[in-house]
């Protein structure tokens, strides 16, 4: 269990950071967190500082035990910052102090996927993986932090407490300090006073034993006996090499051990580009004096620079970091596309790690080198009627322009035969049509197992040979197993000495027959039927495809169902029934992508000749070097497709474990400064997405073998809000009663999108507004709609709207949420920026004229109205929420039959009471919900500023967002949480114990799913007397009505008056929820049961009346 001291050291760490926060550490070593408090509250009201302010804010509640505002202030951090690693390091931080282990492990891992290897990080999660009991993992990142810094005091004490957390009889520790000290601790924890003997041996041979008996702090605050069993020695004269640690009775290794020796001398080359290069360096005898460093350039250039950049991660006093060096070479020609930089400490020959480094520049001269390739590429055919022969164009293609730039992407260039492009086929080059399919193989039994299995069992014409690859397993039950494999025919087993990676695993493979096209396949994967087939037919259909990659459930790019995203994996019996339906309705013809995926990828020898093997050098063990060459191979003119023909399972993340996460990251970022556009290339393909008409074809036949018996069609707007959510709790509602039902949404690109049962996993089912309707309306006849149920027509083309019930053959509803049916502002808003009064039509008219519409396509107030009276009055019901709903749009549509219908929620009885008032506890208020002008913000900025105006002892919570949020920080009295999911609002009411809800929204709502959570949890409400609220307070006989002119002065005095008498009184008890429906078909709808005719409805127009009774409505 991390100790308070260790916690808010750690917290320390993570904001050391971040700019802006000097003084924060000295402030709180003095122990003045009050004074802290002071010098940042008011950087939450400015918008430049507002983030640091919370972050020194949760740093300072820590120090203070105040758990609860730590957590509320880094769940702010983390709502309003989610793509910075701060914010949920100190989201992290926060919920290991309230001992939310599960939360913190999530935290944590998420900062690290923007920052793999920050020390602090990789501490907290080590600390959060101890805390939800999971050792394993802990000592797993241990492992990495030791490897990082393991002389760094907090990496230290990770590993003293994870010893701690086991039940280990000696306790110990060992490290290198930065001036070559030899420390660390042993202690028996049976023999608490003991001072335990270490033995120092190296190559079998005891140089020194010695007493642990020095005091340690750390060890004194973890209560190790008295705290003496340290020890801090300097290193004898003849020691070298690797130093083993063993404590002298028993023998038993110190933890750490075995050590090598340090040099005197570390550091290392970080970073680099055309200009800068960036790195550290220290001596660790004086570790406090500045380095010289020489750095040189393959351009001949010479820099000699020193240590004075700040590095506060390298050291635990942040004041002493200055470990950094910066060396600027100036901009180069223009010609220059790449650097090579090596650094070594002056007056030697000892070069950093890193060193030498290459730097990629002139991102200009690679963006026209593609543009002229793929131009050739495009007019292949005018260039031959020039005179221009294809072998001649071939040449410039993959030879001549590529030598710009060659040596960024292999050292040696290996010349190869030329001939006619169109010559190129499978096998046609080398006369060897067999294909080599190629396994890396580390660990995971059952999943290697079941790859090679379901590769062997597949029938396929295609002549094939499988080659394993066992990259040094440490699983020996796996080398076991691959060896019997090997004497199977068409199989051969390659054994690596060390554990090369993928990549040097695969480019071993590669070579073993030079003149085979190649497979790649993971060792997590199974395929299925006649896989191999159908890849090399794509691959016969262009001899310039280079790469094919199929679609699977985790391939980024290539995913089905979900697009770039991992997706379940699918068992034998589901990847068979998908592969099957790849097979049958997409085409051997490759769709381009920008590159491959190398979960399993074809690769032409020729375009492998071209591209050169995979950079091991540049990337290491693995993540990215797929994407590296295709973009080699890309520069010289070949293509990369996928093949939606052929569907592969993928399990992903078996072979790098924990550190894939960071691996991954770290050569993203390598990626893009290697090839420069990288990022906008994928966010190009993303947005055009040209595999989704594939994927929709795959939905459109799965979707085909389901059959519902009857189906509902819902039509909304795909803003989400109220609206989205009664969508989603009808139709669970719906579900229970044997209903399917399938929601229509636009999405934003002139297309719509039909949303299915999450089960169906049918994700891409997109038609185009214009030209995609008769496609929707057979797919609908096909599922068996019987009705429809309109909630908003917001970006549905008119085609979906009266058209489609006609075509379908079926009834609809309409439930109203707004009043966009009858206003172009849709809330009943006027310029004023309040209620209008529905005025007449002539003020409606100039009020449309002055704001102009927030509906498209809306000129007259007029036709929108008569639009909508027709489509209302022709539908079979129209639904509203509230009685005041049902009045207003009765006014304005008297001919259509209007049915009162609360929204269904679930059955409830809450008990409202305002706590009793507390000494220096300001009166809390919730005001829930996103909040623009519409919803009180201008109300709510002149309550608070009122109430800070007089000192008031109010303060006010939004549990949302709102359209400023700066302003409101500013005053001191508004605290906002931030954009919250909906499964989280009553942990945070519950976390803020407010006293009350406050509610100033100045339009009429239809609804308040916001009023239904505050009165759940208790809150006695404010509103205004208008609308949903007025009408739903009075009905519950609890809350307090304000006039809709009231000033903010008389509000907040209201409140305070209202809440002295409610805390005098009973607590009122409250039935929340709507019983009254016998169920979602015959009493909330009255069409008939499942199993009935198919549309067959109730003779009366007007569904069941809504009862109502004193305290409430059944």
């Amino acid at each position: 269990m991390i100790s308070d001291n260790t916690l808010t050291h750690l917290a320390g760490l993570h904001a050391s950071s971040v700019t802006g926060l000097g003084g924060l550490q000295r402030l709180m070593r003095q122990g003045k967190a009050d004074a802290a408090e002071r010098l940042f509250k008011p950087y939450l009201g400015s918008p430049q500082h507002h983030l640091a302010g919370l972050v020194a804010l949760t740093v300072i509640a820590l120090h203070q035990n105040n758990t609860e505002r730590a957590q509320l202030l880094a769940g702010r951090l983390r709502r309003i910052s989610s793509q910075d690693g701060i914010a949920w390091a100190m989201a992290g931080i926060a919920s290991l102090r309230a001992r939310l282990a599960e939360d913190s492990v999530r935290a944590y891992r998420a900062a690290l996927g923007f920052e793999p290897n920050r020390l602090d990080y990789l501490i907290g999660l080590a600390y959060a993986l101890l805390e939800a009991k999971q050792q394993t993992e802990a000592h797993l990142v241990l492992d990495k932090l030791q490897r990082i810094n393991a002389t760094h005091p907090s990496v230290v004490e990770v590993a003293l407490d994870l010893q701690l957390a086991g039940d280990a009889e000696l306790i110990s520790t060992c490290y290198f300090t930065p001036d070559r000290k030899l420390s660390g601790c042993a202690w028996n924890r049976t023999r608490t006073e003991e001072n335990q003997f270490v033995d120092l041996v190296s190559a079998g041979k005891v140089l020194k034993r010695f007493k642990a008996d020095k005091r340690s702090r750390m060890m004194q605050r973890k209560g190790l006996g008295d705290g003496c069993h340290a020890f801090h020695i300097a290193l004898p004269e003849d020691a070298g090499g690797s130093l083993e640690l063993r404590f002298s009775e028993g023998g038993t290794p110190l933890f750490g051990s075995p050590l090598v020796v340090p040099p005197d001398r570390e550091g290392w080359l970080q970073s680099a580009d055309g200009r800068y290069v960036q790195g550290w360096a220290r001596n660790r005898q004086h570790p406090d004096e500045a380095v010289l460093v020489v750095v040189t350039n393959s351009l001949g250039q010479t820099r000699t620079v020193q240590t004075t950049e700040l590095r506060p991660e390298l050291v635990e006093d942040g004041r002493k970091g200055r470990l950094g060096f910066l060396a600027d070479f100036g901009e180069p020609a223009a010609d220059v596309l790449s650097v090579r930089y090596e650094a070594h400490f002056e007056g030697t020959d000892m070069p950093l790690r890193g060193s030498p480094m290459q730097a990629v520049v002139g991102s200009h001269a690679d963006a026209a080198l593609r543009t002229l390739t793929t131009w050739m590429k495009a007019h292949s055919s005018e260039m031959q009627a020039l005179g221009l022969p294809l072998s001649l164009q071939s040449f410039l293609r993959r030879d001549v322009l590529p030598l710009a730039h060659w040596q960024n992407w292999r050292g040696t260039f290996k010349r190869r035969m030329l001939m006619e492009p169109e010559s190129v086929g499978i096998a046609s080059s080398t006369g060897d049509a067999t294909i080599d399919v190629i396994i890396p193989i580390y660990r995971g039994v059952q999943e290697t197992l079941a790859c090679i299995d379901s590769v062997l069992a597949a029938k396929n014409i295609t002549p094939m040979h499988l080659i394993l690859v066992d990259d040094a397993s440490p699983q020996p039950e796996l080398s076991a197993a691959l060896t019997a494999y090997a004497r199977k025919r068409n199989v051969s087993l390659l054994r690596n000495a060390a554990n090369l990676g993928f990549v040097g695993s695969i480019n071993r493979a590669m070579a073993v027959h030079s003149q085979r096209d190649v497979v790649l396949l993971n060792s997590d994967t199974l395929v299925n039927g006649d896989w191999l087939d159908r890849l090399i037919a794509t691959a016969r259909t262009d001899p310039g495809i280079g790469t094919i990659t199929p679609l699977s459930n985790d391939a980024t790019i290539c995913s089905y169902p979900g697009f770039n995203v991992r997706n379940p994996f699918p068992e034998a019996t589901a990847l068979a029934e998908i592969d099957t339906f790849c097979a049958k309705v997409n085409f051997a013809d490759g769709v381009d992508i920008p590159t491959g995926v190398g979960f399993c990828m074809f690769i032409r020898r020729s375009c492998l000749d071209d591209a050169g093997s995979f950079d091991a050098e540049t990337w290491g063990k693995g993540y990215g070097e797929e994407n590296d060459f295709c973009l080699r191979a890309t520069y010289l003119g070949w293509r990369h497709v996928a093949a939606p023909h052929v569907y592969i399972a993928h399990r992903g993340g078996v072979s790098f474990g924990i550190e894939g996460g960071g691996q991954l990251d770290a050569n993203l970022k390598k990626l893009n400064a290697l090839h420069p556009g990288y990022d906008q290339v994928i966010d190009e393909f993303l947005a055009r997405d040209p595999l989704q008409i594939s994927r929709k074809r795959l939905d459109l036949a799965r979707i085909q073998q389901m059959k519902p018996s009857r189906s509902i069609l819902f039509v909304t707007h795909s803003l989400g809000g109220g609206t989205e959510r009664h969508v989603r709790e009808v139709a669970h509602a719906l579900a229970k009663e044997g209903v399917v039902c399938f929601t229509l949404r636009p999405d934003g690109s002139g297309r719509v999108r039909l949303d299915v049962p999450d089960e169906w996993k049918c994700p891409n089912l997109l038609f185009d507004a214009a030209s995609g309707i008769d496609e929707l309306t057979d797919l609908l006849r096909s599922l068996k709609v019987a009705h429809i149920h309109y909630h908003h027509f917001l970006g549905i083309p008119d085609a979906l709207m009266e058209p489609l019930p006609k075509r379908l053959g079926c009834s609809y509803d309409v439930t109203i949420h707004d009043y966009s049916w009858l206003c172009p502002q849709i809330n009943l808003i006027d310029s004023s920026g309040r209620y209008c009064g529905e005025p007449k039509l002539k003020d409606c008219e100039e009020c449309l004229e002055q704001l102009g519409s927030r509906l498209p396509g809306i000129v007259s107030v007029e036709a929108l109205r008569a639009r909508s009276a027709d489509f209302l009055h022709q539908a079979r019901a129209v639904f509203v929420p509230t009685e005041d709903a049902a009045r207003r749009m009765q006014g304005h549509f008297p001919k259509t039959q209007i049915s009162v219908r609360p929204h269904p929620e679930t059955n409830a009885e809450a008990i409202i009471a305002v706590p009793l008032a507390q000494p220096g506890k300001k009166l809390r208020i919730a005001v829930i919900g996103a909040l623009g002008d519409h919803k009180g913000y201008r109300e709510l900025l002149a309550c608070a500023e009122d109430a800070a105006k007089r000192d008031l002892a109010l303060e006010f919570v939004v549990f949302g967002h709102t359209r400023d949020d700066v302003p409101l920080f500013r005053l001191g009295n508004v605290f906002v949480t931030g954009h919250y999911q909906e499964e989280e609002l009553a942990v945070l009411l519950s976390r803020f114990r407010c006293d009350v809800a406050l509610f100033l929204s100045v339009w009429p709502e239809t609804w308040s799913y916001t009023l239904s959570a505050a009165l759940a949890n208790g809150l006695l409400p404010f509103a205004y007397d208008i609308g949903a609220f007025s009408e739903r307070i009075r009905k519950a006989k609890v809350g307090v009505l304000l006039p809709l002119a009231l000033p903010a002065a008389e509000i907040n005095d209201l409140m305070i008056k209202a809440v002295e008498l409610y805390r005098k009184s009973s607590p009122k008890r409250v039935r929340l929820g709507y019983p009254g429906y016998s169920g979602m078909l015959t009493g909330y709808y009255d069409l008939g049961p499942v199993g009935s005719k198919a549309g067959a409805v109730v003779k009366s127009r007007n569904p069941e009346p809504h009862r109502q009774h004193a305290e409430g409505v059944l």
